[in-house]
């Protein structure tokens, strides 16, 4: 069973929070705690920024943004997750967050998510950019939009 069906298959809405959001604190705190350091300096992380790139409902009938959602994410093509902003207050998500080292360079962090409580599943997958497209994320995300660690 490949990835997507895995993350298909998992479905329960026992225990959903209504109005449950992208970026919720409490789980970007576990995400960030499943990695552990930065994945591209190998340092904790005081001193790093990250954002919200992108997000994708995980239900069945959204089978096809779902594989090209993962596709930009597997190779690393950030433009590629242009326009993904669905959501399912009342399911699972997948939620795509850069996470830029003080060094400049930026890597990309998949997170699955759930309306119910605990809103974190896992880190599906978490993979730096490289220096070039790095830069060119980074020109395209305006200041505001980072938050701190």
């Amino acid at each position: 069973m490949g990835l997507l069906d895995r993350l298909l298959g998992r479905k329960s809405h026992a225990g959903v929070e209504a109005g449950y959001r992208p970026a919720d604190a409490e789980m970007l705190e576990l995400v960030w705690r499943q990695l552990r350091v930065c994945p591209i300096c190998g340092e904790e992380f005081a001193g790093h920024r990250y954002t919200l790139l992108a997000t994708t409902a995980l239900a069945a009938r959204n089978r096809r943004n779902i594989e090209r959602f993962l596709a930009a994410v597997e190779q690393r093509t950030p433009a590629g997750l242009d326009g993904f902003h669905d959501w399912d207050a009342a399911g699972e998500n997948a939620e795509a967050y850069a996470l830029r080292c003080p060094d400049g360079n930026i890597a990309i962090a998949v997170a699955h998510s759930a309306a119910a409580p605990p809103h974190f599943k896992n880190v599906i997958r978490c993979d730096s950019l490289g220096s070039e497209r790095s830069r060119g994320l980074d020109a395209k995300v305006s200041g505001e939009r980072w938050g701190t660690l």
